[in-house]
């Protein structure tokens, strides 16, 4: 008898590890659909983590990228991370003459809802490049956000860069501009604004830390408000190591205005860890352009 139990448990049991494989193949096969009704829970589970939040602005993610061996790595990893997160729309840009379709079916498949934009950076025509790389999307972006009469706050997520979801969820609630530390930069362990009394009286940074705004890209975030009032802010193209700084500027931000998010700036919740490409058994530039058009 003990064993007829033992064996009906066991035929059960891999009823059910079978069904639930079938289920997993589904998610599999049907890239969008399936996807959705699980992006569903993840922010279910994303707003009962934060159950004090009664109103989410939208955030729009700004990520300029470029054809490399490590792209769509950093990609997936960065999408990942989104798909957590409730209300976003996504701005990919690629610096490109045109939109791949490696990348656009990428975010076809990601159930991000996003904008694929593309423009070329002149780094055939400027030698030595005298501009930034990524300033160029980062304005088109800018743009597309003004031109489409957008509204919420709005980040500079590159795609190489690690996040905690809770920072989006500090972004959110930016009135203004708001400021926060970031990891494994400028030489550091991390870079973060001086906080005091929720007030920001100072810079922890070692890169020209005379700067006006000694901020990395990903260390602040600003509201649409700011960009609308002042419509021809943007960052600057000429390499004067400003270049955070530069939109800052050009919006009339002042230091005593910017909120310090992430438990007054003592909280790490964004990390530069810049994926490495693998070392290179072909040495050929022609044959890894090849190996990077197939992927």
């Amino acid at each position: 008898m003990a064993n007829i139990l033992v064996a009906t448990t066991v035929f059960l049991a891999l009823i059910f590890v079978n069904l639930q494989i079938k289920s997993l193949t589904n998610i599999t096969r049907n890239n969008n659909e399936s996807l959705l009704p699980i992006r569903e829970i993840f922010q279910i589970n994303y707003l009962i983590r934060f159950k004090k939040l009664k109103f989410l602005p939208k955030i729009f993610i700004i990520t300029p990228t470029y054809n490399r061996i490590t792209q769509l790595a950093d990609l997936s990893r960065f999408g990942n991370t989104l798909k957590l997160v409730p209300k976003i729309l996504w701005i990919v840009v690629e610096d490109a003459g045109f939109k791949s379709e490696r990348i656009g079916n990428f975010l076809n498949s990601s159930a991000i809802q996003h904008v694929h934009l593309n423009i070329k950076s002149p780094w055939d025509i400027i030698n030595p490049p005298s501009i930034y790389k990524g300033v160029i999307q980062r304005n088109l972006a800018l743009d597309w956000i003004r031109e489409n009469n957008q509204s919420g706050i709005v980040y500079f997520a590159d795609d190489d860069n690690s996040y905690d979801i809770e920072i989006f969820e500090e972004i959110r609630s930016t009135k203004l501009i708001s400021a926060f530390p970031v990891g494994l930069v400028g030489g550091l362990y991390y870079e973060k604004p001086k906080c005091l009394n929720n007030k920001i009286v100072g810079w922890f940074a070692y890169f020209l830390p005379k700067r006006k705004f000694p901020f990395d890209m990903a260390s602040f975030a600003v509201s649409t408000d700011l960009l609308h009032k002042y419509p021809e802010a943007k960052f600057t193209t000429n390499k004067s190591y400003e270049l955070e700084g530069s939109l800052l500027i050009d919006l009339k931000v002042k230091a005593n205005e910017i909120e310090p998010k992430a438990n007054c700036c003592r909280k790490l919740l964004v990390w530069h860890s810049k994926t490495l490409a693998p070392k290179r058994k072909y040495k050929n530039q022609v044959f890894e352009q090849i190996i990077l058009d197939n992927l």
